[in-house]
C-alpha cells in the first residue's frame, strides 16, 4: 500500500508545519497572477497568495486553468478560504479551475482556498498522473461540471490526500463530490454535504488503496454517500455517515470487491450511520461485497427497504467478518441481511429493528447480544454509552467494546471515538 506507507505517517505533521525550505512568492505585491509566480517558482518554492477572487480571465485573454499546478512548487493562501477564492466563469478550453498534470517527484501542497466554477464543462479539482499531491484546507462549492462523475474532485491514475476540506453541493450522476479512478487515495477530516449524485467514489477498476478518516458525509443525496469499488486496500474508519438518501440500492456505504489482483480485503470500523435512508427494491445503509472485517460501527434510526443496516452479499471466496456492532433503531428491512454465504460473526447487539434483526444466512453467535445499548440520548444523535450499558467492556461479557463510541452522558468518554470527537469534526451548518 504505497501510499499509506509513504505519506499516512506525514498528514498531521504536513498541516501544522511551515512548506518546505525554498522561496516565498507573494501573489499579488510580487508577481500580479499565481500562474506568473508558479511559471517563476522552482523546486520546493512556495507561492503565498493574498486575500482576493483570482479568475482565468485575469490579466488579458483567458487560459484554460485559474491554476496549473507545477512539481514541487505549493501554492498556498495568507489567510485561508473564506477570504480567497479560486473562479472559472468563462470557459476556455480547460476543465478544472485547479489542475494537478503529471505532477510526480515531489510534494506539492493547494491549501486554503474556496474554489468555485460557474462555467459549463468545469470541475473544482482535476488531478492526473500525479503522486504526492495534498489538497488541504480548501472548499469546493457549487460545481455542477456536467460531467457524469467528479465535480468536485476528479482524480486518475494519481496518489494523493484531502484532508480537511469540504466539498459542497456539487452535482454530477454519481460519485458528484469526488471520483477517484485508478489512484491511491486518503480523505482525512473532510466533509462531503448535500452533494447531488453521492459524496465521494472511489469507483475504480484495479485502483491501489482507499483510507477515509475522520469524515462526514452528510444529506447527500441522489447516490451512495461513499462508494469503493475493486479496489486491493481500504480502510474506512471514524467517519460519519448522517442523513444520507439514496432513491435506489445504497444510502450511506457500499464496498465492492470485485476481481482484482491482489485480492481486495476491507477494514470498515469505528464509524456512525445515523438516519440515512436508502428506497428502492434492494436498499440498505451499507451494501458489503468483500472480503475483510466490519466491526465496532453504530447503527442508529436507519431506514433500508432491503436492510436497514447492511445488505451483505457474500461468497465464500469472500470472507467476512462481523464483530462488535450496534445495529439498533432500523426501520424497513431486518438489520442485517446476509446473501449467499454465511459471515464470522461474534459480540454484535441488535435492538428495537422494526424488520426484524437478521434474516437469510446470518446466524447469530452465543455472544451475540439483543438488549438496550443504552444509549445516552439518541433522539439528539447522542449514541455515547450510559455507564450500565452491555457495551462497554466491563458488561459485555468478555467482547471488550462494541459499537463506535464509548461511555458519554456528561462524563469522559472511555473510548478513543467519543461523541465529542465526532461532534467537532461535523461542525453543524453549511460553513462546519
Amino acid at each position: 500500500m504505497r501510499l499509506f506507507i509513504a505519506l499516512c505517517p506525514a498528514v498531521g505533521l504536513l498541516l501544522v508545519a511551515d512548506q518546505a525550505p525554498g522561496a516565498t512568492l507573494r501573489v499579488p505585491s510580487e508577481y500580479p497572477t499565481i500562474q506568473s509566480a508558479i511559471h517563476a517558482g522552482i523546486w520546493g518554492d512556495t507561492v503565498l497568495v493574498a486575500p482576493g477572487t483570482y479568475t482565468n480571465c485575469e490579466f488579458g485573454p483567458c487560459v484554460p486553468w485559474a491554476v496549473e499546478m507545477k512539481p514541487g512548487v505549493s501554492v498556498v493562501s495568507e489567510a485561508g478560504p473564506g477570504v480567497t477564492t479560486l473562479r472559472v466563469d468563462t470557459p476556455a478550453g480547460g476543465l478544472a479551475v485547479v489542475r494537478f498534470s503529471g505532477v510526480v517527484g515531489a510534494e506539492t501542497v493547494l491549501r486554503g482556498f474556496t474554489i468555485r466554477a460557474t462555467a459549463p464543462g468545469y470541475r473544482g479539482i482535476e488531478v492526473r498522473g500525479s503522486s504526492d499531491v495534498v489538497i488541504a484546507d480548501c472548499r469546493i462549492v457549487d460545481v455542477a461540471s456536467g460531467y457524469s462523475t467528479g465535480s468536485g474532485i476528479y482524480a486518475l491514475d494519481s496518489d494523493f490526500i484531502v484532508a480537511d476540506c469540504e466539498i459542497v453541493r456539487c452535482t454530477a450522476t454519481s460519485a458528484a463530490g469526488l471520483s477517484s479512478d485508478a489512484s491511491s487515495v486518503i480523505l482525512v477530516r473532510c466533509l462531503f454535504a448535500q452533494n447531488d449524485g453521492g459524496g465521494a467514489g472511489c469507483l475504480a477498476y484495479l485502483g491501489y488503496s482507499l483510507l477515509a478518516e475522520d469524515c462526514v458525509f452528510r444529506d447527500n443525496y441522489g447516490g451512495r454517500a461513499l462508494a469503493v469499488s475493486e479496489i486491493p486496500e481500504v480502510e474506512i474508519r471514524g467517519n460519519l455517515f448522517v442523513g444520507n438518501e439514496a432513491g435506489q440500492s445504497v444510502s450511506a456505504l457500499s464496498v465492492t470487491s470485485g476481481n482484482v489482483t491482489p485480492v481486495a480485503y476491507a477494514v470498515v470500523t469505528h464509524n456512525i450511520f445515523l438516519g440515512n435512508e436508502a428506497t428502492g427494491s434492494i436498499g440498505s445503509t451499507v451494501g458489503w461485497r468483500s472480503p475483510g472485517t466490519f466491526e465496532h460501527n453504530t447503527f442508529w434510526g436507519n431506514f433500508g427497504s432491503r436492510a436497514s443496516a447492511v445488505y451483505g452479499l457474500g461468497t465464500e471466496d469472500a470472507p467476512t467478518t462481523i464483530h462488535a456492532n450496534i445495529f439498533a433503531g432500523g426501520t424497513g428491512g431486518p438489520a442485517y441481511r446476509a446473501s449467499f454465504s454465511e459471515p464470522t460473526v461474534s459480540c454484535n447487539l441488535f435492538w428495537e429493528n422494526e424488520g426484524g434483526d437478521y434474516f437469510g444466512h446470518y446466524i447469530p453467535s452465543p455472544t451475540d447480544l439483543f438488549t438496550d445499548p443504552l444509549f445516552c440520548d439518541p433522539a439528539t444523535g447522542d449514541l455515547t454509552l450510559q455507564s450500565g450499558s452491555p457495551c462497554l467492556p466491563e458488561h459485555s461479557n468478555g467482547c471488550g467494546q462494541i459499537g463506535a463510541l464509548g461511555q458519554g452522558c456528561g462524563t469522559v468518554s472511555v473510548d478513543a471515538w467519543s461523541w465529542g470527537r465526532i461532534k467537532a469534526s461535523y461542525r453543524e451548518g453549511e460553513d462546519r
